[in-house]
């Protein structure tokens, strides 16, 4: 327990890798276990070379953003709220409908699809990018400011808000990440009842958005298939195994076929600021989504198919990128580690989720257009407030 305490990145990551391992035998047999292999192994040789050689150095204790913003640690949660409820509702008339009525009003599945593509597609790039730090930063740290810290009418119109926006988006990841951190705080500090209670709002969303998208009426060839509501949720739930537990090794598989043997190594081309090296940004993660889903593409669907940040170092460097993709990730975990070094509470609470999420997307969006970094910076804000609240 000691071990995990001190290095928890480090335990989780090399659990993420090990469960790639059944997904990418399904998609391609034991054919990339080697380079599964390359990654885990100079992953744990690289994260320990790095603990001794990085100075032993961490943020004081009693570190806070907000000592010197007092005003702001007082009035910036009202403000948010209000801020964000404006938001939402404006996204809505922006988007000119509400998406959990147009698909209510459908028992098409390629249609709900397309209502749940449109809400990113009809939305403006700024609003996207709002949409998704309110999502993944601003409301599951005030979820959890708000039940700690300030009060019960606070925390309900949060919960609430947090309910309504994460289930209209469609995106059943939404809801989970609004109320982890909740639910991982009532677990670490072993109130368990209240770690459950939190935790059955995901689960029911999640649940609801999966009977949604995959309506007991589906069309199929010009015939319909009526699917009882006991059916139905059996679906779901093996949906959601397989979404958990296959998916994200299939999808390394997927990659792994496609590079280099239909795509070549980008060298550097897959990144945003590829213009470093001379040529312009080259998205394999929207390019595969019609290779790998012809299905949905022929319907007029569009996607991306996201994957393991390290395979997106491998899609620029191949054998060297997972290697080099092991040294960023490193770096990353010894350095948040570093900075929460006085708290393991906080450090869970708040940086599980998206380590997590390295699983299934790049660090780099997770650390900036998905809120990692803006969720850090909002707990050094707070910092102070919820330590000593919580004590």
């Amino acid at each position: 327990m000691a071990f995990i305490r001190k290095h928890p990145f480090f335990v989780l990551y090399c659990v993420i890798v090990v469960f790639l391992f059944p997904g990418v035998y399904y998609k391609s047999g034991y054919r990339f276990f080697g380079e599964l292999f390359i990654h885990l192994i100079s992953f744990v040789c690289i994260y320990f070379l790095l603990q001794k050689i990085i100075p032993s150095v961490s943020v004081p204790a009693n570190f806070s953003f907000g000592t010197k913003l007092k005003s702001l640690v007082l009035y910036l949660p009202d403000a948010a709220l209000v801020l964000v409820v404006g938001f939402v509702v404006f996204h809505f008339i922006h988007l000119g409908f509400v998406p959990l009525v147009e698909s209510a009003q459908s028992d098409n599945v390629v249609d709900i699809a397309l209502i749940r593509q449109n809400v990113t597609t009809h939305s403006s790039g700024w609003v996207n990018y709002l949409r998704s730090f309110i999502m993944r930063a601003i409301l599951p740290f005030f979820v959890v400011y708000s039940c700690i810290v300030q009060d019960k009418k606070r925390f309900i119109a949060w919960t609430i808000i947090a309910v309504i926006y994460s289930l209209n988006l469609m995106q059943k990841s939404y809801i989970v990440m609004a109320f982890v951190p909740l639910a991982m705080y009532f677990f670490l500090n072993r109130k368990y009842v209240k770690s459950f209670a939190v935790m059955m709002i995901p689960v029911i969303g999640v649940y609801f958005l999966m009977i949604l998208t995959r309506p007991s009426k589906v069309t199929a060839q010009d015939e319909k298939i009526e699917l009882t509501t006991s059916e139905t949720l059996n679906k779901s739930s093996k949906s959601l195994i397989s979404r958990l537990m296959v998916v994200p090794g299939k999808t390394v598989g997927d990659w792994f076929l496609l590079i280099p043997d239909e795509y070549p190594f980008l060298n550097g081309c897959g990144y945003r600021f590829a213009k470093i090296f001379g040529c312009e940004h080259i998205e394999y993660s929207k390019i595969f989504y019609p290779h790998l889903y012809p299905q949905y593409a022929e319907k007029g669907l569009r996607g991306t198919v996201n994957v393991a940040s390290f395979m997106y170092e491998y899609s620029n460097f191949g054998k060297v990128g997972l290697i080099l993709a092991s040294l960023i990730i490193s770096l990353l975990f010894i350095t948040i580690q570093k900075m929460f070094d006085h708290e393991f509470l906080w450090l869970a609470v708040f940086n599980f989720f998206p380590a997590l999420l390295l699983s299934s997307t790049s660090f780099t969006t997770l650390l900036f257009s998905g809120g990692w970094g803006l969720t850090i910076l909002l707990f050094f804000i707070f910092r102070n407030k919820l330590i000593s609240t919580s004590n």
